[in-house]
């Protein structure tokens, strides 16, 4: 038995099980590796137990009982898989089927359909109604940016109902008609005005809703799945990379109970776009006359170790600054202070471009969107990136800059000529400007010199979020062009200014990050996996 005060124990087909009190059965059954068939249930929402699929037969039970919304008691013996529960699942599909269209073959969510699944694992009957019969309803309903509906498909489990009236709040889609007639939409057929309504798509067991973005575009079997973490704000958002022959198809939310659950934004959602984009840098270039002209990337290192070297040799290393970024894995900035510290010998170095340092544990909204756009501020001011003593700030280096006394400037992968007022003005009077970046934006157009480096869904790492958690990112997918891993830029610099990197890898450096910075002491990079870890 359970202990009486916070747990129970029951025998889930012959195997003793001890949860939580509270624990529905279904979840019981899936603590012990025990699966139960559903489609209304989801563990994010709140219970409603209208399906039916998940029925199981409890001992002393007068009838058969949804699994999704009954506790768990202590001495309960439940049985999953006899005759009579096989036969009730049978009858479910059934009558979910029975107006259910026979398009499976161009259903976007072939592959994924919970229905597709269980007439395999439960079904395999003859339909005993007539194709003719079957109750027509629209389908390819636009609801908005992101989502399409398709009511014959529909099989009312009101997952995405409860998604909008208990998690986003929108309200916007509810359960109209009655009987047959029963069906999904909004009301006057409106379009659906919801920053999370990407998820939609994701909580739909079958082929009702899909995403406008992914639809038709590659079939599920196709893509290769890597997970990582989502890099449009401070709150790290658990996802994986859907990819296929080296193009990113969607991004998805992975669950994580402590940071998102199983959600997502949909500017998150979307953000691969512009990974993909026009936009991105591809090869090491060096601007002439306005004009940026491609160079071998030896070439390209030795101009730029070379420019920082001789002006430290003029000026003094005080002449160099170093701006870090939030927006930079922990072991980029790690090596990049190493670079700035130790090779150059500068000071002067800082990450705070923006607000994000102030805001990153603030909401935008109820549910996971911050005010910091930034996936890493919390890392890089657990790593220390401000000025040693006697440095400068970044407000003070681009005052230096525009004086004419700090004479050079390395910039890592953050756009400061768009997020610091005045530092437009101040690059332009800055005699050399580094920039490692991913984007062909407004700090690379002021650059001297730009190194192409690899985005997060091209990168091994990790980022610290707003609660100090510390969580893996995964390479999914090749940097476009001739671009680098920024940790492969920032070590051959160093080696050709005279310092020495002996690994270059995320796993390496991360070792060093963990064994020389305190906030980081003794954190090992393979435990930070799954749902990462929190600094104390």
């Amino acid at each position: 038995m359970g202990d009486g005060n916070n747990t129970v124990t029951l025998i889930i087909d012959g195997k003793q099980v001890t949860v939580p009190k509270g624990t529905s059965i279904l979840e019981a059954a899936s603590s012990a590796g025990i699966f139960i068939p559903h489609f209304c249930y989801h563990k994010d929402l709140p219970w409603e137990g209208t399906c039916r699929m998940c029925s199981v037969e409890v001992e002393k039970a007068p009838k058969l009982v949804p699994s999704c919304c009954n506790v768990a008691a202590d001495g309960m013996v439940v049985h999953t898989d006899t005759e009579k529960v096989r036969q009730v699942r049978r009858s479910v599909l059934e009558f979910l089927l029975l107006n259910h269209p026979i398009d499976c073959p161009i259903c976007d969510q072939a592959g994924e359909c919970y229905l597709q699944n269980y007439y395999q694992l439960y079904g395999l009957y003859d339909s005993r109604f007539r194709l003719e019969d079957k109750v027509k309803r629209r389908k390819a309903l636009s609801l908005g940016d992101m989502i399409i509906l398709d009511r014959e498909r529909c099989v009312l489990c009101t997952r995405c109902v409860r998604f909008c009236r208990e998690v986003s709040r929108s309200e916007a889609l509810g359960v109209y008609n009655r009987s047959v007639r029963c069906e999904i939409g909004t009301f006057r057929d409106e379009p659906i005005v919801d920053p999370y309504q990407g998820n939609l798509a994701d909580v739909c067991p079958v082929g009702a809703l899909t995403s406008k973005k992914f639809r038709f575009k590659r079939r599920v079997w196709f893509l290769d799945r890597t997970p990582s973490v989502c890099a449009s704000c401070s709150t790290g958002c658990n996802i994986y990379i859907d990819h296929s022959n080296g193009v990113i198809y969607r991004f998805v939310p992975r669950r994580n109970p402590y940071v998102n659950r199983s959600w997502l934004c949909d500017e998150g959602r979307m953000s691969w776009e512009r990974l993909q984009s026009g936009s991105r840098l591809v090869d090491p270039s060096r601007r002439i006359d306005h004009r940026f002209i491609p160079m071998p990337w030896d070439e390209a290192l030795e101009m730029v170790a070379g420019r920082l070297m001789e002006t430290v040799r003029l000026h003094g290393a005080a002449a160099v600054g170093a701006v870090a970024s939030p927006a930079a894995t922990n072991e980029e900035n790690y090596l990049f202070k190493k670079f700035a510290s130790e090779a150059i010998g500068t000071p002067n170095l800082d990450f705070r471009a923006d607000e994000g340092h102030r805001t990153f544990d603030r909401m935008e909204d109820h549910l996971l969107r911050r005010l910091d756009r930034n996936p890493n501020t919390r890392g890089a001011m657990d790593a220390g990136m401000t000025p040693s003593e006697g440095g400068l700030d970044l407000d003070a280096m681009l005052d230096a800059a525009a004086r004419g006394t700090v004479k050079a400037l390395i910039i890592l992968n953050q756009n400061v000529a768009l997020k610091k007022a005045g530092a437009s003005a101040a690059l332009a009077r800055t005699p050399f400007i580094v920039y490692l970046g991913e984007m062909n934006d407004e700090t690379a157009a002021a650059a001297h010199v730009v190194l192409p480096i690899a985005a997060f869904t091209e990168k091994d790492g990790t980022f610290t979020n707003f609660q100090r958690r510390v969580q893996r990112i995964h390479k999914a997918v090749n940097p476009p062009g001739a671009a680098k891993n920024a940790l492969d830029v920032i070590a051959a610099l160093i080696r050709k200014t005279g310092g020495g990197v002996e690994k270059t890898d995320a796993a390496s450096v991360f070792e060093k990050l963990a064994s020389e910075t305190p906030a980081f002491k003794g954190l090992d990079y393979g435990a930070t996996g799954g749902e990462g870890v929190v600094l104390r």
